[in-house]
């Protein structure tokens, strides 16, 4: 928590780099504790710090993936219904994610839009 913290306050001093270090140990560390919202939150911030295009692809691909799954994961739609803001939040990031990714990849934009829609339709 601390360092996704640190993370999120070297981005918005614009110290990119650093940022991106600390960001990419906590995404590892919540990959391995299967805590996809708080990896979907860490990679919303790594979109913003993806200095390349191959970067910025492969982070919100990573992100598409994470709320194809909830589209098919009943306890992940169980939570979305007692836990509102996560499901909002799940919005905000896939629209971030698409505005950030649509000059680099339209097709990805495109199906990240949709997916703010179809990941948290009953």
């Amino acid at each position: 928590e601390i360092r996704f913290r640190l993370g999120d306050a070297l981005i918005k001093v614009e110290h990119l780099e650093e940022a991106e270090r600390i960001l990419l140990g906590v995404q590892l560390q919540y990959v391995r504790l299967k805590d996809w919202h708080k990896e979907a939150l860490t990679l919303e911030l790594l979109v913003k710090t993806a200095s390349n295009s191959k970067d910025l692809i492969e982070r919100c691909m990573k992100i598409k993936a994470i709320y194809e799954d909830a589209k098919t994961d009943e306890k992940i739609k169980k939570r979305f219904k007692i836990e509102p803001q996560i499901m909002n939040r799940g919005r905000y990031i896939l629209r971030n994610s698409a505005n950030l990714v649509r000059g680099q990849n339209e097709e990805l934009a495109i199906e990240l839009q949709k997916l703010m829609v179809d990941a948290f339709i009953d």
